[in-house]
């Protein structure tokens, strides 16, 4: 009898991620090879992460043009890729919301919030306070589907329909 541990984790959301600092998204900038910045204008698929349950509190975000967790790299100044195929610790976070409802992403590995560096340079979890360059708004996308990602076999499990995707 063969076996294997199955490590399910539960989507909660899809978000455009505003930055407060300079009203715009927050990219998976070239397809997420290269590092996330927030400099777009509109929201589409590649400005538009999936929110994770990692459980313990925590959440990852899924970037759905390259279907990759975004992770912190400490050996490039901590700057934000969308390069994992699992959740592990790199790719942990912490939603914080603030009293006037903006939210404050806090990268578990390293304590740091994360700044959108307004715009200007790649975002990096670097931040130990909250500034305006450190909040961002959360822009529901009320199209996403709800499904659950089964890590085992990369492949989503369905109840009931199929999405449409329009």
């Amino acid at each position: 009898m063969v076996t294997a541990a199955v490590t399910v984790h539960l989507f909660i959301k899809a978000v455009a991620l505003l930055s407060y600092s300079n009203l715009r998204y927050v990219t998976a900038e070239k397809a997420g090879k290269s590092p996330l910045v927030a400099n777009r204008a509109a929201a589409s698929s590649w400005e538009r992460p999936d929110v994770i349950d990692a459980g313990d509190g925590s959440v990852a975000l899924r970037a759905r043009v390259n279907g990759q967790y975004v992770t912190v790299d400490p050996n490039n100044r901590y700057r934000l890729v969308a390069n994992a195929t699992t959740v592990d610790t790199p790719a942990l976070f912490r939603i914080v919301t603030g009293a006037n409802g903006i939210v404050s992403l806090r990268s578990v590995p390293t304590g740091k919030y994360l700044s959108s560096n307004n715009g200007t340079q790649p975002m990096a979890a670097d931040r130990a306070v909250i500034g305006r360059w450190e909040q961002f708004y959360e822009a529901p996308c009320p199209q996403a589907p709800t499904f659950i990602d089964a890590l085992v076999n990369a492949s989503y499990v369905t109840a009931g329909r199929v999405p449409e995707w329009g």
